[in-house]
């Protein structure tokens, strides 16, 4: 999982401004996050691999009180990874981490 090419698509309804996380994989012997799809505290959806180097982050805002769909493709041949909110593109990012298998547990949000 997340090894290759993936679509990851979710429904979101923030009422506050605060970190949400919507998935996120960490490791078995402690909190190190691999894996994580969020929203920050300013409303921007953050993913990152690998850890902090392969941090990426949007200018589109996930509006609070609002149902909100996002959608993010990962196209492993092209190396590129496309968030869409609400159906529409919103960023294309070139991203060639080498992705490793998450470890540990998956969660869905928190």
């Amino acid at each position: 999982m997340f090894t290759e090419s993936y679509t990851l698509s979710f429904w979101t309804y923030s009422t506050q401004n605060r970190r949400s996380i919507y998935f996120g994989d960490y490791h078995t012997s402690g909190d190190c996050m691999n894996l994580n799809f969020e929203r920050t505290i300013d409303g921007k959806f953050r993913y990152f691999h690998n850890g902090n180097p392969d941090k990426i982050f949007t200018t589109a805002i996930i509006e609070t009180n609002k149902w909100v769909l996002v959608t993010v493709v990962y196209d492993k041949n092209q190396s590129n990874l496309k968030v869409y909110i609400n159906g529409k593109l919103k960023e294309t990012f070139t991203h060639q981490a080498t992705l490793t298998k998450p470890e540990g547990f998956m969660r869905i949000g928190r």
